[in-house]
């Protein structure tokens, strides 16, 4: 969606840049050379209708229909934001902006969310070569800078103010009220085209000024020179974010193979949002992990095609809309073992520590933990995980970590470890209070 919005929005303003700047509207093959980018751009709108088709077992969206992928392009399940007012301050939205250009480039030279000098220095040098690259791209090719330019404007200044974010989960704390939501994660994704158009400019910067220092006669010494400046930011992030680490590396599939053993056979699952539904999907599908395990999203409760999907396929009904809490009991009390059959046999269900725990007390009843999940107070526990994941978290502490992410799967992790020890230890029962009752 974003890239067909995307290769739509620059053909536009590209058109409009060349009437500004005296020049004629585009010929028709400058009008067919565009229609192919826009039919690459939608390419993957057809391959999620064509995908639907299939009725895939994770199906988001269930984009099956021209309407129902319009809706999902649109986003229409979401409460999207209006241009105003602003959730945050512009310049906090802008200085987001800024900060996650930082990380592109510069990341690995310290490896956090908060700025350094050190790392400033790298990202102002490639801001340097970007500027001698624009430069340099101007001279040779006025409509190539020109098309970049609206790129990189586009994708950077446009985004920021059409997507009208909350700040960034690592900025503005100690400046904006406490009480003033920021977004989840980080969205530094979404700015990935105004990335790339500065990377081309700096790489363009460096193989320009390597051309200067070494001459044009050295034409192929300055290419290597410039590329090998232009791949620094390729060499300094490739530790920072490499997952093939630990704890990294295997947290999210513990979480998913944790919370899956906590529930009872043949049981519901209620989880709360991507980072647990995610790694639970890619284990059960991928994996085959307690494939009999009915996974439900709680947020995702909201969205009509999502709730369909659950009557269909499992004879779970949330109910008509209502406060999730709400439809989160509906969707437990309806839960059912056999779809469309006569014998219709109630499943048992297990809500996982990350559902808030208001959610759990609207749903009412009597719970017990087990494992990285409540479960009913007759039912019983068979969780053999805790000693594993007891030994993963004592020689894989959590560190320093630029997103929380990671972060955010070890802290459940730890339920079932201070579950084990929570008798005798009052310190303990204090901390599995916390860690296991989402806030």
């Amino acid at each position: 969606g974003l890239a067909a919005a995307a290769a739509a929005g620059i053909a536009v303003l590209a058109a409009a840049t060349a009437i500004l700047h005296g020049g004629s509207p585009p010929s028709r093959a400058g009008a067919g050379r565009g229609l192919v980018v826009l039919a690459l751009g939608a390419s993957p709108l057809l391959i999620m209708l064509l995908r639907a088709q299939l009725d895939p077992a994770v199906n988001q969206g269930a984009p099956a229909t021209w309407q129902a992928l319009a809706d999902q392009v649109a986003r229409r399940q979401y409460e999207v934001q209006g241009l105003w007012p602003r959730q945050a301050p512009a310049w906090i939205q802008l200085a987001n902006v800024f900060q996650y250009a930082d990380w592109q480039f510069a990341l690995g030279v310290a490896p956090e969310s908060t700025a350094s000098v050190p790392r400033m220095l790298v990202s102002l040098a490639f801001v340097a070569l970007g500027v001698a690259g624009a430069r340099a791209h101007r001279r040779r090719d006025a409509a190539g800078f020109r098309a970049q330019l609206v790129l990189l404007l586009s994708g950077s200044l446009g985004v920021a103010a059409y997507l009208n974010l909350k700040a960034g989960p690592s900025i503005g704390w100690g400046i904006l009220p406490d009480a003033m939501p920021h977004e989840a994660r980080e969205r530094d994704y979404f700015f990935v085209l105004a990335f790339w158009a500065w990377g081309l400019w700096a790489g363009m910067g460096a193989v320009a000024l390597a051309e200067a220092r070494l001459g044009r006669r050295r034409a192929r010494a300055a290419a290597a020179t410039g590329l090998a400046i232009a791949a620094l930011p390729a060499l300094l992030n490739w530790r920072a974010m490499d997952r093939r680490r630990e704890p990294d590396a295997s947290a999210a599939s513990l979480l998913a193979s944790a919370m899956l053993e906590s529930a009872p056979p043949d049981g519901v699952l209620i989880v709360w949002g991507d980072n647990d539904s995610y790694p639970l999907w890619e284990a059960q599908r991928a994996r085959g992990v307690r494939q009999d395990v009915v996974v439900v999203t709680s947020p995702l409760l909201a969205a009509r095609w999502y709730r369909d999907e659950l009557r269909r396929r499992w004879a779970i009904d949330p109910g008509p809309p209502a406060p999730e809490g709400t439809m989160v009991a509906h969707a437990i009390r309806s839960a059912g073992r056999s779809a469309g059959s006569e014998n219709f046999l109630p499943r048992p269900v297990a809500i996982a520590v990350t559902v808030p725990a208001e959610v759990r007390a609207r749903v009412g009843g009597q719970w017990k933990l087990c494992g990285l999940a409540w479960i009913g107070a007759s039912a019983r526990c068979s969780f053999r995980l805790a000693d594993s994941i007891g030994r993963f978290l004592q020689d894989h502490p959590a560190g320093r970590f630029t997103d929380n992410t990671v972060r955010g799967m070890l802290e459940p992790l730890r339920c079932p470890v201070l579950a084990a020890r929570a008798a005798p230890d009052s310190a303990a029962r204090d901390s599995l209070a916390g860690a296991c009752n989402a806030r």
